[in-house]
């Protein structure tokens, strides 16, 4: 498969010349430095424990602390993120980093001021039974993925093109997630899978022990977080850093107080609390498990804040990554989508200081 197929396949390419057209024609929906709120739009098809985590600048009163205001809204892909913060629609978005990689070998000014993942958070699965340990072990084999335009169908690909395979060597199955996945799984449909971190975690919470196979460099990868307008970052970088300071002590926080964080996430956002008939108890577990997982992997050591800062050669590499999965058709300078000096102001706190304000 060309380049050119696989980013329609993606559907950006129509996106990134939107996002080109839209850039100088629209701003910023609000100004920070005048103590508007600051939008932010979270890539995620619904709100989770580990997505709804970042709400808990609100709901826990970091925001309020630090003195900025910001709503918290959700966005089905990281294209249409990017896209809501070119069109005016939003100040902030949380996204992986295809779709900034993508706008910016075509002009754009995107860039992040903050991961909010610690590593890409995609990878392989065994299922258990198929005998696979290896990607060369997965031709011939069927590969679940979220649907066939995700980001882990995309590292499938790259991952078998390394090992001198390509998609024709193994079969692509859509499985969705939730109990559609489950299903998938344990009826035998598919051999391995190619998904994003806590869908695993959901699965061995269910007793399915999925093992991962190993694709190198994969954890060196910067794997996405915060982005802005490089042109009201450098406006405004106080108040950007308000707001990461504010999002960084809620996931300081609940890395901290899993247990704790998972409740508050329920109560910030009801519709991730466990429904009627289900084991609360379970459920609760559950969320601490997601919360460690994607917190964990940000946020290896909780008493340090060194994690606030985006290390220049992951975004790097990750360029590299995406220019030879086709992504991308030339490399961007890190510093056209990196703006590395809001890390040290952002993590100018002490974790274990960290406190929820009275009345939160």
């Amino acid at each position: 498969m060309n380049s050119s197929t696989l980013l329609r396949r993606l559907g950006v390419v129509a996106t990134a010349a939107a996002l080109v057209a839209g850039l100088g024609a629209c701003g910023s929906s609000a100004d920070p430095g005048s103590g508007n709120t600051l939008n932010v739009v979270v890539t995620t098809a619904a709100w989770s424990v580990e997505t709804g985590s970042i709400t808990l600048a609100d709901r826990l009163g970091f925001l309020r602390e630090e003195g900025v205001q910001a709503t918290f809204s959700t966005a089905k892909s990281g294209t249409e993120a990017a896209q809501q913060i070119i069109g005016g629609n939003a100040d902030v978005a949380v996204a992986t980093p295809e779709p900034v990689m993508i706008a910016a070998q075509q002009g754009t000014d995107l860039q992040y001021f903050m991961p909010f993942y610690g590593h890409v958070i995609y990878g392989l699965a065994a299922v258990p039974g198929s005998g696979i340990a290896s990607v060369a072990d997965l031709r011939g084999k069927r590969v679940g993925v979220t649907n066939a335009n995700s980001t882990g169908a995309t590292l499938l690909r790259t991952a078998l093109k390394a090992e001198g395979m390509s998609e024709k060597d193994v079969t692509i199955v859509p499985i969705g997630v939730g109990a559609q996945q489950v299903t998938a799984v344990r009826g035998g449909d598919v051999d391995a899978l190619a998904m994003y971190d806590t869908l695993y975690t959901s699965l061995r919470s269910q007793d399915i022990a999925v093992t991962d196979i190993p694709v190198p460099g994969l954890d060196q990868l910067f794997g996405g977080g915060l982005l802005a307008q490089k042109s009201a970052l450098a406006e405004n970088p106080e108040a950007y850093a308000k707001l990461g300071r504010a999002v960084a002590k809620a996931l300081a926080w609940s890395r901290q107080h899993p247990e704790d964080a998972v409740r508050a996430v329920w109560d910030s956002k009801p519709e991730t609390r466990p429904g009627p008939g289900q084991d609360e108890q379970k459920a609760l577990e559950d969320g601490v498990a997601m919360i460690e997982t994607r917190l964990g992997a940000l946020i290896p050591d909780p008493q340090s804040t060194s994690w606030t800062e985006i290390d220049p050669a992951s975004v790097d590499r990750f360029a590299d990554w995406a220019l030879g999965a086709g992504l991308i058709t030339g490399k961007p300078p890190v510093e056209d989508v990196l703006d590395s000096g809001a890390g040290a102001a952002i993590g100018d706190f002490t974790p274990s200081e960290v406190r929820p304000s009275a009345g939160s």
